[in-house]
């Protein structure tokens, strides 16, 4: 898919489109937060999930619910400003 991105320019806009829809709900959840790059910290944020989703594909059986619960919490608490 990687590749045929790279040849083929109707698929890196079609990628592009579902990248955006993707990232979409995670900007307007950040604009609460952050009036500044609240693009920024949405991009930081779904960089961050989509890493620990892949990360859990390969344990079917064991998901790591306490990893999934804490990397949410602290994410949403560095969106949040909190300490």
């Amino acid at each position: 898919m990687l590749t045929e991105i790279q040849v083929t320019p109707e698929l890196r806009l079609l990628l592009q489109k579902h990248e955006l829809a993707k990232i979409l709900p995670y900007e307007q959840l950040c604009r609460f937060f952050n009036k500044v790059t609240p693009e920024l910290d949405a991009k930081i944020m779904y960089s961050i999930f989509s890493q620990l989703q892949y990360s859990q594909l390969a344990k079917q059986v064991n998901i790591d619910n306490l990893l999934i619960l804490q990397t949410t919490r602290r994410i949403i608490s560095w969106i949040m400003s909190l300490k």
